[in-house]
């Protein structure tokens, strides 16, 4: 600790000299001296309390807003990576709402502290410090807080499945609770089968998870539903449905692996597909009246016609 001008002020040491320890290390050693010498000078022009890093420095404004952009700089590209992978806008909306205030923290304690530099850094690195806090870990908690619920304890982990099978829905729709803002995205497997189903929510695409199996078979749509079309997900079987066409995005999604349309009553293919998805594994037509396939217009692979087709029971 140093007394300077009736302010209290600690260091890791003596920011004079080197501890009692360490001063006579490497005294009898000439390649030591100048090493010790440099690491003591390049310490005492950096990180004391008035070199170029050091809260009484003259360029501590200076780093302090450089620090800032950087910080801000980085803190922006986080946000946007959250507003992709978490699905609760209120969180996001916190985040972007510390976001901001981070940035004109600073502005506002220089503006009312202009005259004050001791009060003006001290209250600047507090606002950092509080902020930068509530921000990696306070948004983490909150986050951890909101999936507590969903965790299963027993199993220790979140639920994967969700399978309603020969289940009368009123009016033909699925209930609320399944295409609310909290549905679980770690769902990985979505089945409907033996159903009333006819109609989903036009918001759902933006509710269930794009990377999981949905399976809604042996129900009673008559076409394949928008939503489902704009989710487009990895995996998809509306089998045993009273289908007659299938939308070309299907076929062109890149996030589509799987189709499933056996048992329809489809008989022809759009025939305006630009382009096959380079993800496409698999499409099952069994079961239809589909005669003709226009794969080999959009792959030269026949070892990849012969995997993505299965057309048994087809007029194909």
């Amino acid at each position: 600790m140093v007394l300077v001008e009736k302010r209290l002020v600690f260091a890791i040491y003596n920011v004079i000299k080197f501890p009692a320890n360490v001063d006579g290390f490497g005294k009898d050693w000439s390649l030591v001296a100048p090493i010790k010498d440099g690491i003591f000078w390049t310490y005492r022009a950096v990180f004391t309390r008035d070199g170029f890093l050091g809260v009484d420095g003259p360029n501590f404004d200076f780093v302090l807003l450089c620090r800032e952009i950087v910080e801000t700089a980085l803190q922006t590209q986080q946000a946007y990576r959250m507003s992709l992978l978490v699905p609760r806008r209120e969180l996001n909306r916190g985040y972007v709402a510390l976001l901001v205030l981070n940035c004109w923290s600073t502005a506002l304690v220089h503006s009312f502290f202009r005259n004050h530099a001791t009060q003006r850094r001290l209250l600047a690195l507090i606002c950092d410090c509080v902020l930068d806090l509530v921000s990696s870990v306070g948004i983490t908690t909150v986050l951890v807080a909101m999936y507590i619920p969903d965790f299963e304890f027993k199993t220790y982990g979140f639920p994967l499945l969700l399978l309603l099978v020969r289940v009368n829905m009123t009016n033909g729709e699925i209930p609320i609770g399944l295409h609310a803002d909290d549905f679980p995205q770690s769902l990985e497997d979505i089945e409907f089968c033996v159903t009333n189903l006819r109609s989903l929510p036009e918001d759902l695409d933006l509710k269930w998870p794009q990377y999981a199996s949905i399976y809604i078979e042996a129900s009673q749509f008559l076409d394949v539903p928008q939503s489902l079309v704009r989710l487009a997900p990895f995996d998809l079987s509306l089998s045993l449905n009273p289908i007659s066409t299938i939308p070309k995005e299907l076929f062109e999604s890149e996030s589509v692996a799987y189709l499933n349309f056996g048992g329809t009553l489809i008989s022809e293919l759009p025939e305006n597909v630009s382009k096959l998805s380079s993800s496409m594994t698999d499409i099952n037509l069994s079961g239809t009246n589909v005669s003709f396939f226009w794969l080999s217009n959009h792959t030269s692979d026949k070892r990849r016609r012969h995997t993505l087709l299965r057309g048994y029971q087809t007029y194909f």
